[in-house]
């Protein structure tokens, strides 16, 4: 949803008039691999992909001597095949196949075969880890497509998970209100901003809505329910998350003094910090 660009510079890449190897850059979350999951199941990839990960690319390949060998056999087999190789992280692939006596990460292994166009490689990974590649190994990056994946615009973000939310919905028979697409967005920003948009709201909403019993299953998902299940899988307490909850700080400060003793002073300091996290929640779109 909302990838029609990046699709199009994905298909180009891979079988277009140059075919070459493609990386997929962005921040975790953001939709690399289900991009590349959406090339596929749409159909316009006309070559076979194979996905994996360094992890089991290396499990896989150790054999008595080693597992040079194995990958050089599986580089002929894509190469003869004309398929295409998915590998999940490319950083990982620097990680793995180094051991004493041999310098070599399967990533530089394959540097041959990828400059030679023998192989074609799909592959992610975020802007930290593609300049570390950049350091690590020179030149190697060259021998990729990079396509850039950002996160959405606010208003485009919001279209997007309530497209891929309602779509969940209706293969389960439920329905989903817009508000709780806003709230579990703005849970999101708040408290976990690391985690990458859309991909972490989507996955929220989905284990929600995959878990729907009972009487509540006749229901549209509302803005009450996330807020709620939010608290439950964090831990954090209501009064804290939802801006319609009251704040008591007196009682906070007595609760926090039946429990520890002797540290008035840092008491007093935390509620006076939850206080004033508190009020910003009424303000919102500002800091």
């Amino acid at each position: 949803y909302g990838r029609e660009k990046e699709l199009a510079q994905l298909q180009q890449a891979l079988q277009g008039s140059f075919q070459r190897s493609a990386v997929l850059v962005g921040p975790g979350g953001v939709g690399k691999s289900a991009l590349a999951h959406e090339w596929v199941r749409s159909g316009t990839a006309t070559a076979r992909v194979w996905e994996t990960t360094a992890s089991t690319l290396i499990k896989e390949l150790i054999q008595d001597t080693g597992w040079q060998n194995k990958l050089s056999q599986l580089c002929q087999e894509i190469s003869a095949d004309s398929d295409i190789l998915f590998v999940r992280n490319l950083m990982d692939l620097f990680e793995v196949g180094k051991y004493e006596g041999n310098s070599v990460s399967i990533a530089e292994y394959l540097r041959s075969y990828l400059s030679r166009g023998r192989i074609r490689l799909l592959t992610e990974c975020s802007e930290e880890e593609y300049a570390q590649i950049e350091i690590l190994s020179p030149g190697y990056l060259s021998l990729f497509q990079r396509i850039d994946l950002r996160e959405p615009a606010e208003e485009e973000l919001e279209k997007i998970i309530l497209r891929k939310t309602n779509t969940i919905a209706q293969e389960q028979g439920l329905k989903i209100k817009a508000s709780a697409v806003r709230e579990s967005i703005r849970l999101s920003r708040r408290f976990t901003p690391y985690d990458g948009m859309p991909g972490r709201p989507i996955r929220f909403l989905e284990n929600m809505l995959l878990h729907r019993t009972g009487e509540h299953a006749q229901k549209a998902l509302k803005r009450r329910e996330t807020i709620r299940q939010f608290c439950e899988e964090t831990g954090m307490p209501a009064f804290m998350v939802d801006p319609e909850v009251p704040m008591d700080p007196e009682q906070i400060t007595r609760d926090f003094n039946e429990k520890v003793f002797g540290q008035e002073e840092a008491v007093e300091r935390v509620t006076g910090i939850l206080a004033t996290v508190k009020a910003a929640l009424a303000r919102t779109g500002k800091p």
